[in-house]
């Protein structure tokens, strides 16, 4: 084993370390509200949590997907005009899309007494997210993912104290109250990381809006395929709170946050260090070294995935024990059914970089798009018989659409030599 890679493990398994303290202090916060708090408030948790995630996406635009190949392919003492610009962009859509976000509460899918502090945590939670793709970008994976600890784990140990210690304080509030310091904190690290990076003299005070219009071309392809397919990840809930009601919203939402670690995990240890090295490598036409890094991309995520599986296995029934609620006991199927289905999306991660190292950008939106819209069909039929199991089953059964046709659409291309002759470019 060489230096390079042995470096590479230790690196991945500090992130893994620091990712698993920050997944560890939000599902230390899940199992203590599922023992707190009635069903109905873990599902208006579980609606509040979904619908910021999904609008991350309409505040950014999917841009940074244009943004950061960009920045991979010309030298770093130029990133810092990009940022400047991405950040220009990402003003403008603020201050159309959080007016439009209205229609969240005006349709009645979230209640108006927590309207505040949705704007507040999305916007928040929005600066965040880019601060730490570009510590990604710019090779600081650690620092990124001590930002994010800040960002999702650090305040949870306050607010469970709070909790533990003053009663009167156990509810959602808190929750907001103290997510609201921890994201902030996370975005002063954050900046500081790329300052320090980048160098502020590198910033510059130019804005090329004609780069900006460029890149909103590429990424509205990018977007609409994110917005259908991030959408199964909430339009999910939506659902279940339609046809079974917020109590088993926050049974299925439980269920889905543990699920959902195993994405994180993946993202910390494994996708976040091989997706620039796979980008670059191809940008670049070192294509040995782009199948090289998609390889261990692979192992990678499989080997985590078998580890998740089997570290759950032992320890889910103590904590559902520790919870003290019937209810979640009598639904684990459910768990097992969205580990499944969040693994095989975490394994499409692979063919998914692979296209978009080569700008298959119109062919990965239409894949989601497809698999969505599966989805849909599934859920529609499905949910209002057998409900969050139902749902469950038709979460798995889009993952494995979204693979298999990235994965054909892959095969394709190695098949016939397609490299940069591409639809899109």
């Amino acid at each position: 084993m060489n230096r390079f890679d042995r470096k590479c493990i230790c690196e991945s398994m500090v992130n893994i370390i620091l990712r698993g303290l920050t997944l560890v202090s939000k599902f230390f916060l899940l199992v203590y509200l599922a023992k707190v708090l009635d069903p109905i408030d873990i599902g208006i948790y579980g609606l509040f949590t979904a619908t910021v995630s999904y609008s991350h996406y309409l505040l950014g635009l999917d841009f940074y997907t244009y943004a950061q190949r960009e920045m991979l392919s010309i030298r770093k003492d130029l990133w810092g005009k990009l940022i400047l610009n991405q950040f220009a962009f990402y003003g403008s859509v603020y201050l159309v899309m959080l007016p439009f976000l209205l229609l969240v509460f005006l349709t009645g899918l979230l209640p108006w007494h927590i309207a505040g502090w949705f704007y507040l945590v999305l916007s928040l939670e929005h600066i965040s997210q880019e601060l730490c793709r570009l510590l990604v970008i710019c090779s600081r994976v650690t620092l990124a993912n001590v930002t994010l600890f800040f960002r999702g784990g650090a305040w949870v140990y306050v607010v469970v104290t709070l909790f533990k210690f003053k009663h009167e304080t156990q509810g959602l509030t808190a929750i907001w109250i103290g997510w609201s310091i921890g994201v902030a904190l996370s975005i002063v690290l954050g900046f500081w990381g790329v300052i320090n990076v980048v160098g502020r003299s590198q910033i510059g005070n130019h804005i090329d809006w004609s780069w900006i219009r460029r890149g909103f071309k590429v990424a509205i392809q990018f977007l609409l395929g994110t917005l259908a397919l991030r959408g199964l990840f909430t339009f999910d809930r939506y659902f279940l709170d339609l046809f079974s009601g917020k109590a088993v919203v926050g049974i299925y939402s439980f269920f889905m946050s543990i699920a959902n670690a195993l994405q994180s995990f993946a993202d910390a240890g494994v996708i976040s260090r091989h997706y620039p090295l796979i980008v670059s490598a191809y940008r670049t036409d070192r294509l040995d070294e782009y199948k090289h890094h998609l390889k261990n991309l692979a192992v990678g995520i499989v080997v985590l995935f078998i580890l998740f599986i089997v570290g759950l296995f032992s320890i889910i029934q103590p904590i559902l024990n520790y919870i003290g609620r019937e209810v979640y006991s009598e639904h684990i199927t459910i768990l097992w059914v969205l580990i499944i289905a969040v693994g095989i999306y975490s394994i499409s991660m692979v063919p998914h970089y692979a296209l978009y190292s080569r700008k298959a950008d119109r062919s990965i939106a239409i894949v989601s798009i497809i698999s969505v819209l599966i989805f849909i069909a599934f859920s529609m039929w499905l949910t209002p018989q057998y409900g969050a199991n139902g749902m469950a089953i038709s979460v798995l059964i889009g993952m494995c659409c979204l693979c298999l046709l990235k994965i054909a659409i892959l095969s394709f291309l190695n098949r016939n030599n397609v490299y940069k002759e591409l639809c899109n470019d």
